[in-house]
């Protein structure tokens, strides 16, 4: 015979290995440690609404190394199926996933009752809720049974107004780098637009306009050589541009 302290041990034991299932009287589900408490006080307050029949759940919190989890059991027609998958879907985070059974009755044995619905919640994938269909549901109509998915929001873009004040100042900004034409001089360029800061060649330069210095554009001068001087470039303010690049933007340099 075994005694009362062994046979409370051997309990124990078999409880940890094997999980602890709980009869649940109210639909609820255990959300993992740290969840987001606005998001699962949303899910249970779809889960336990008046609006839809709750019938038996079942609990575990660890079953054979499965994550903790649940089963909730409700029952209803098509029209209260919709409409619960329609709260559950307006539940920000939560994807809702919808699986079909033939019959649920074969599923559950005797531990819980078919009903016309399930969900089906595990700590292993914490925003995801699952609802299986009972088709062999005589409420839900069984081979009649329609289901009209409810319509997912679409979320609110921003808006795409174009401002013409700004969009006007910058088509003049491109107007005027696109004045300068190969042939002109340095002098003439530089008497019109600044140039950027930071180190610069002798060419290319960076020109930066003078309303924006992030808006920029790079030129390239013909230059001339002193022989006497291992026909090192001399800056001159007759310097002519042969190349000018597309305007890009890019934040200034400074000395």
């Amino acid at each position: 015979m075994i005694s009362a302290p062994v046979a409370v041990t051997l309990a124990a034991a078999v409880q940890s290995a094997f999980g602890m299932h709980m009869v649940l009287h109210q639909p609820t589900i255990s959300f993992p440690n740290g969840y987001d408490t606005n998001r699962a006080n949303q899910v249970e307050s779809v889960l336990g609404s008046s609006r839809f029949k709750f019938l038996a759940g079942d609990a575990w919190d660890n079953d054979l190394g499965q994550s903790p989890g649940a089963i909730l059991v409700y029952d209803g027609d098509a029209q209260s199926l919709t409409a619960f998958l329609a709260a559950l879907n307006e539940v920000e985070g939560i994807r809702v996933r919808l699986t079909f059974s033939h019959d649920l009755s074969k599923e559950t044995g005797s531990a819980l009752p078919a009903g016309s619905w399930w969900v089906e919640y595990s700590q292993a994938k914490p925003d995801t809720v699952t609802v299986r269909v009972n088709l062999a549901a005589e409420s839900l109509g069984r081979d009649k049974f329609e289901l009209i998915l409810p319509k997912y929001a679409q979320r609110e873009m921003p808006s795409t107004k174009i401002n013409q004040d700004y969009t006007l100042w910058v088509e003049n900004c491109l107007k005027d780098f696109e004045t300068i034409k190969a042939g002109m001089t340095r002098n003439g360029i530089e008497n019109r637009f600044p140039m950027d800061g930071g180190l610069q060649s002798v060419s290319p330069v960076r020109i930066v306009h003078p309303t924006c210095p992030f808006f920029k554009i790079d030129v390239e001068f013909d230059l001339k050589r002193d022989a006497a001087d291992q026909n090192r470039a001399i800056r001159g303010g007759d310097d002519k541009v042969t190349k000018v690049s597309k305007p890009y933007i890019e934040r200034p340099f400074f000395d």
